[in-house]
């Protein structure tokens, strides 16, 4: 049953702000005993884990990548910078070419839409005339993994913390969404890396990532703050909207459980990273 309290209080008054991971728990903890809370979700980057390279960063390796690809087939090089420019180029385009669309009643607007990794490198490589789509998919995302796997570590404290929060609610009552354009297998490789995985932690199935959840039904990836992702969230964690907590480190993570009639809990101390 859905706690009267939860739905009588506005998103203000289920919005909340903690510094800590031991303060998260607390939190948590007197959400659970008030019947505000069954479960939690958790954001992923910035939140469990950080990684120490830019945006910018990354759309230099994939270029590379493509460039390196590129070489290896055609026998010939072209600079990243012009692949590069293809490649943001490309990912522009699909972006703009979404529509806003209503799924089970809710809109999914242009910018909830995820692009995912894949989709990108596919246009890339057709417009390049790359013959096999596939290798060149696989080729870029082993590279990035790789690159991932080096530098990405868990945020100070989370890897407890959500040992605590299992023991508190049950595994099967604690997940994690993450808005990103790589595959869940990627993110799955970057958690059991960081310790999240195994040993009783958090369960594979509980992972979502935006650039998959939707994209066989619909055809597109939702992401955060839609309440359709929440509401596909909570239905793999086994529990309604409103009975799970949602943490993360900005204010999307917070509108992610508010707009669904739940409790968003930004966690703002970052000096530990």
């Amino acid at each position: 049953m859905t706690s009267p309290e939860v739905v009588k209080k506005t998103a203000e008054e289920r919005s909340f702000l903690v510094k800590t991971p031991t303060e998260l728990f607390s939190l948590l903890d007197s959400l659970k005993k008030q019947g505000m809370a069954k479960g939690v979700g958790y954001d992923v980057f910035g939140t469990v884990v950080t990684s120490l390279y830019s945006r910018q960063e990354q759309n230099v390796l994939l270029a590379h990548s493509v460039a390196e690809y590129y070489e290896r087939e055609k026998g010939k090089r072209l600079s990243e910078e012009e692949i590069g420019v293809c490649y943001t180029r490309k990912r522009d385009a699909i972006k703009n070419s979404r529509n806003p669309v209503i799924i089970l009643g809710e809109e999914v607007t242009q910018k909830q839409q995820e692009c995912s990794e894949a989709e990108v490198i596919t246009a890339v490589g057709r417009e390049l005339g790359i013959r096999d789509i596939p290798s060149l998919i696989s080729y870029v995302e082993q590279e990035w993994l790789q690159f991932d796997l080096v530098n990405t570590r868990p945020v100070v404290g989370m890897v407890e913390l959500l040992a605590k929060s299992i023991a508190l609610f049950g595994q099967e009552h604690v997940g994690l969404y993450s808005n990103n354009s790589c595959s869940s297998n990627h993110i799955l490789s970057l958690l059991e890396r960081c310790g999240y995985l195994g040993n009783g932690l958090i369960n594979a199935r509980n992972v979502m990532v935006s650039s998959e959840f939707g994209l066989k039904e619909y055809g597109i990836g939702i992401r955060k703050p839609n309440p359709l992702a929440f509401g596909g969230f909570s239905l793999r964690l086994g529990l309604l909207p409103s009975e799970i907590a949602f943490a993360g480190d900005g204010g999307n993570d917070v509108l992610f459980a508010t707009n669904s009639g739940s409790n968003g809990i930004k966690l703002i101390s970052q000096a530990n990273l």
